[in-house]
């Protein structure tokens, strides 16, 4: 009996650690999961979600750079990222959703913004899971990739992906760093020209903007989206005009047709340039190549690149 109780004992141990590894593991794919979304929300799940849907083009670029593309029933019209998004069930705009689109794809979890208060209040009051992810700055941009990561099962993907973005951008500022800040450029972002309106602090393209190197024209704006007038740039002269390419009609041809300026360093420079407004104004997976974008068309000796 005195050598079998020992031999007992080892195997009663090993029970219990069996037994409570199954319980870790049990909880770790079926069990409650917690994380604070954007806005501060305790986001709780009885389980990983099975049906998503996003109300934002970064949302959905961040599920489907993290492998869940399948899960994703639902998206806005303005999802064009990567293709297979949009071929998904559109629940509306960015802004004009149908709720009743959102409900009846019956989701277990919702990704929204920050701009969308009455669809947060309105399907949680429904009883719907909704996460809010808003990001103005790179750093957050990757929070909100940890937090779909933390939601829905995929943390090493999430970090992973993170990571990469992190080393990106680390060797695009390696390389800014090296020009003197006396020959760094003053930039106008033409977000709008009638009226001019541009983007200053707390938004995510002045953070582009400075992490590329350049001066933001607008950097010591009071409001997220300032308007200018005419005088105003005129006087502060900008070297670099960036234009988002969506639906815009202006060029460098156009604005050199243009009085007033036609004046200015960086149309006389023919230092104007169209960008591609989805990598540089999703807070998603694209926003290093985003980054490297304006880097090239600031700085194309330094990159050993053409502008676009």
């Amino acid at each position: 009996m005195r050598r079998i109780q020992p031999v007992l004992q080892v195997l009663r141990v090993l029970s219990l650690i069996l037994v409570a590894s199954a319980v870790l593991l049990s909880s770790g794919c079926s069990g409650t999961i917690a994380s604070k979304d954007s806005s501060g929300r305790e986001i709780t799940l009885a389980k990983r979600p099975e049906r998503i849907v996003s109300l934002a083009p970064s949302n959905t670029e961040i599920l489907f750079a993290l492998g869940l593309g399948e899960l994703v029933k639902g998206v806005t019209s303005y999802c064009n990222f990567p293709p297979e998004a949009a071929a998904k069930p559109s629940v509306g705009g960015f802004m004009d959703y149908s709720l009743e689109k959102i409900v009846s794809l019956k989701p277990d979890l919702v990704l929204a913004t920050s701009n969308q208060d009455d669809a947060v209040a309105s399907l949680t009051k429904m009883g719907i899971t909704v996460a809010v992810l808003d990001a103005s700055t790179v750093s957050e941009v990757g929070d909100c990739i940890t937090l779909v990561g933390n939601l829905t099962g995929k943390r090493r993907e999430a970090q992973a992906l993170v990571s990469e973005i992190q080393r990106d951008v680390k060797s695009i500022t390696e390389k800014v760093s090296a020009i003197p800040k006396s020959q760094r450029s003053k930039v106008l972002y033409l977000a709008w020209d009638s009226p001019i309106m541009t983007v200053g602090p707390g938004t995510l393209i002045h953070e582009l903007i400075t992490l590329a190197g350049g001066n933001n024209l607008a950097s010591a704006a009071r409001e997220a989206y300032p308007v200018y007038s005419m005088e105003m740039v005129l006087v502060e002269n900008p070297d670099v005009i960036l234009i988002p390419r969506v639906e815009s009609s202006l060029s460098l041809e156009v604005l050199r047709s243009l009085p007033a300026w036609n004046r200015i360093a960086a149309v006389k420079g023919g230092r104007v340039f169209l960008l591609d407004d989805d990598l540089v104004s999703r807070p998603g997976p694209r926003i290093a190549q985003g980054l490297r974008e304006i880097a090239k068309v600031l700085y194309p000796d330094v990159f050993g690149a053409k502008a676009p």
